[in-house]
């Protein structure tokens, strides 16, 4: 017997492809396929769920930090005088709570705080912490635009 000769079997068994998960499954009954299907729907709901509530969490924590250390903070926005030639469905302190919101929520645009402003779960919510309605990113942007640094630096 030469020396590749006894390595032979486990060369073989190295080299040999496992069946694939898929291909597994289809050796299963289909009672037995179903209830795989179903442990992972569920385990995907668990962790989903999980992160739902970890996020939720977050935001709670967030509004509990801002009235822990600046209790009077959407006061001193409802304080800001609202110089807009224009009158608009929000008030000033709506746009500028939307604009700590952009960055507390680390949004990277405002097309995912529109996103975030079309879930009416997260809408609901926001005017529950905040006590303002979400307005638009783009009219978020566009007050902010028009503001002056004197002004936003009268609540700084």
């Amino acid at each position: 017997m030469g020396i590749f000769q006894s390595f032979q079997p486990l060369l073989q068994s190295e080299t040999h492809e496992k069946t694939p998960p898929a291909k597994q499954r289809s050796r299963l009954s289909p009672r037995q396929a179903s209830k795989i299907k179903q442990r992972d729907v569920s385990a995907q709901k668990r962790v989903i769920a999980a992160q739902q509530r970890k996020k939720t969490a977050l935001v709670y924590e967030m509004h509990r930090t801002i009235l822990q250390h600046f209790p009077h903070l959407l006061d001193w926005m409802r304080q800001v005088d609202d110089r807009r030639k224009k009158a608009s469905d929000y008030e000033l302190a709506a746009h500028l709570t939307a604009c700590l919101a952009l960055f507390l929520f680390k949004s990277e645009s405002r097309n995912q705080y529109n996103h975030y402003r079309g879930d009416a779960q997260f809408a609901e919510n926001y005017q529950r912490l905040f006590g303002f309605a979400m307005p638009h990113g783009d009219s978020v942007h566009n007050v902010m635009a028009q503001l002056n640094e004197d002004q936003i630096g009268e609540f700084k």
